[in-house]
Parts: structure tokens; C-alpha cells; sequence
């Protein structure tokens, strides 16, 4: 099953993870935790209870740039075998891999959220495939849409809609 928790900086969507990483390691189960913030440091690991499981080597702590390397240490971690959980912290830090003389401005519009749809949709089937449930975390993201109304919600899901139609939860 692929999980997306969605929330607020600061709502514990990252220490619901890790209490779900210590809980499969406490059953004897393997994880990987994709550390897209590059902010996994040991001082985090010990006030979660994780060090000792890092240092074991039963949770893989790995960091990613973007959607293309998402995918090759998905496939790889996979390939590998003998893991039972993926944690991804957190899909909206990730970057849309452009070609090297890509100027910003020439970005398309939506492609981070096509690159995010895609990568998801692969990773899906390639967990699915292995009997692997992972976890992607979602910031939320101010809403600056003006002329949405006064009834519209105050934040939205940052790179599009994918994890809504990608994750089973």
C-alpha cells in the first residue's frame, strides 16, 4: 500500500513516520528512509529512538534530489529485497530533474506535478510488486489564489494532486 500523509510544517507528519519505522523494526522488519530534507541527522535519531536501528543497518537512510533518483533507489531498494517499509521525507522538497542549460524561467507549468505523478505511479507498482508499504510525506502550501473566495481553503497540496490519485491512502 503507498500512504501520503499531508499536513502543515510542524504537524508530526515526519514523527508519525518514524514511529511507524521504530514499530516495523521492533517486529523484526527493514525500512528505508529517504531523506529528501537531508535533515535525518543523529541528534533526530535519538530523540526519536532511531540510532540504534540506523546503526544496525535495519533502517537505510538514503538522501534524493529529485523524481529520477526517487526512482532508481526505489527500483534498487526493490531489487534488493529483505525491505518492508519506504518513508520519503517529504515528496514536496523534491526538484523536477531539468536538462543543464535549462534556464528557471524556461520550466513548463506543471512539471513538477507531471514528474511527480509519473515517479509515484512507477514507485507504486515496483513496492506493490515486492510486498513493500511506503509512507510519502506532503507540506501543505499557502493557497495565493486570489480570487478563490472567502470560502476557499486557507492552504493546498504543494505540486499538484498526484499523491491524491496515486496513494491508496
Amino acid at each position: 500500500a503507498m500512504y501520503a500523509f499531508w499536513g502543515e510544517q510542524g504537524s508530526g507528519k515526519s514523527t508519525i513516520a518514524f514511529q511507524i519505522m521504530k514499530r516495523m523494526c521492533k517486529m523484526g522488519k527493514k525500512c528505508v528512509f529517504i531523506d529528501v530534507e537531508k535533515a535525518f541527522n543523529s541528534e533526530q535519531q535519538e530523540a526519536f529512538g532511531l540510532r540504534e536501528y540506523v546503526e544496525s543497518r535495519d533502517i537505510l537512510h538514503l538522501t534524493v534530489d529529485n523524481y529520477e533518483q526517487l526512482v532508481e533507489v526505489g527500483k534498487a531498494v526493490a531489487a534488493e529485497g529483505g525491505y518492508s517499509l519506504v518513508v520519503c521525507d517529504s515528496e514536496t522538497q523534491l526538484l523536477p530533474k531539468l536538462p543543464e542549460d535549462t534556464v528557471i524561467s524556461d520550466a513548463q507549468p506543471g512539471q513538477k506535478a507531471r514528474q511527480a505523478s509519473t515517479a509515484l505511479t512507477v514507485l507504486k507498482s515496483v513496492f506493490f510488486k515486492e510486498g513493500i508499504t511506503s509512507i510519502f510525506l506532503f507540506h501543505a502550501r499557502a493557497n495565493i489564489n486570489m480570487s478563490a473566495g472567502p470560502y476557499a481553503p486557507a492552504s493546498k497540496q504543494a505540486g499538484g494532486f498526484a499523491a491524491k490519485h496515486v496513494s491508496d491512502v
